[in-house]
């Protein structure tokens, strides 16, 4: 059995809202000893589309970079999660089409850098 974790444990600044980029967050979840790993792409689209790795111009550039960090530790991730936004249809209140638009396309760079990544599961 392979004991693994999210880095997303190490995800978010002390305001609880900043998210850390993923290179420092795989450090920290390596550094106390895991090599498995999950990454959570559902960040870019929670908190009303905040900007982090996957929701910015060099999201490509930060995919590259994790996967070469996590490499480095001699670590593999094995699963991620796809954007969501528990509170989309809440009350039966439907997304703007700006939302929508934005959310295919976080989708659609979470399937890419899972690809990328090496991941089977999302």
């Amino acid at each position: 059995m392979k004991l693994g974790t999210s880095i997303n444990m190490f995800g978010d600044t002390r305001d609880g809202v900043t998210p850390r980029p993923w290179v420092d967050q795989t450090r920290d979840v390596c550094r106390v000893g895991f090599r498995t790993l999950d990454i959570d792409f559902y960040q870019a689209a929670h908190h009303g589309m905040i900007e982090d790795d996957l929701n910015c111009d060099n999201w490509e550039a930060n995919v590259e970079a994790v996967g070469n960090e996590a490499a480095r530790l001699g670590a593999t991730f094995v699963q991620s999660h796809a954007p969501f936004n528990k509170k989309i249809f809440l009350y039966g209140k439907q997304p703007s089409a700006e939302y929508m638009e934005k959310f295919d396309i976080l989708m659609r760079r979470a399937i890419v850098a899972s690809g990328r990544l090496g991941i089977h599961w999302m």
